[in-house]
């Protein structure tokens, strides 16, 4: 019994490949609806479900993530709970290719404007903090490839805090195989109390939006 069941799925298993899209981005797109319930179909982000924008955000970022999911670098902590949801996701992506395809279909959705503000404005010391982020994510906090850093001009404050909140508790960074993620974390470490935190989100989400490829 046991092998006719293996078959059976074997079966089962080819032909839905076999009626898959063959062309790369296709493939993606044809993925995407998975993405959607959080994320949103536009990949703007949800609110309501902690899912930030990730629509124009570069294919080489977005790829890492995914990578970083796929090991369980990331999205394994308790106090992690969107990555957590988001862990047994990016694990539906069956190959290295196919996580490669996804990334780049979704660099190339239109990035979301400027969220409306979650929190209130920001204080007179949040652009002297931002300036510890500019080495790596740029002046305009457009992001370096060079330095794994992604853009962080305008994606949504409540976002901005929480994952600030996250690398300077442990929740995210903290695993020894996150290289970039715990460079990031040492960098939090430093950013001051909660309201720190508030400000800089506030003035990061305040950026104007750009997405380098």
């Amino acid at each position: 019994m046991r092998t006719v069941a293996a078959t059976i799925l074997t079966l089962g298993l080819a032909v839905l490949a076999a009626c898959e899209p063959t062309e790369p981005l296709a493939r993606a797109e044809a993925r995407w609806s998975q993405c959607t319930p959080c994320h949103g179909a536009d990949g703007h982000g949800k609110l309501t479900q902690a899912a930030p924008p990730i629509a124009g955000l570069p294919a080489w970022y977005v790829e890492s993530q995914l990578v970083k999911y796929r090991a369980e670098i990331r999205g394994s902590h308790f106090d992690d709970a969107p990555g957590l949801r988001m862990k047994p996701m990016a694990m539906t992506l069956p190959t290295e290719q196919d996580v490669k395809d996804m990334a780049a279909y979704v660099a190339l959705l239109p990035p979301a404007k400027n969220a409306d503000a979650a929190i209130s404005g920001y204080g007179p010391n949040a652009a002297a903090t931002f300036g510890m982020c500019t080495a790596c994510h740029g002046a305009d906090g457009s992001g370096n490839k060079a330095l794994n850093a992604p853009p962080i001009a305008g994606q949504p404050d409540w976002y901005v805090y929480e994952q600030l909140r996250k690398f300077k508790s442990g929740a995210r960074g903290a695993n020894p195989k996150d290289i970039t993620g715990g460079q990031m974390r040492a960098i939090a470490l430093g950013l001051g109390d909660d309201n720190a935190l508030h400000d800089l989100a506030r003035y990061v989400a305040d950026l104007p939006v750009k997405r380098p490829q």
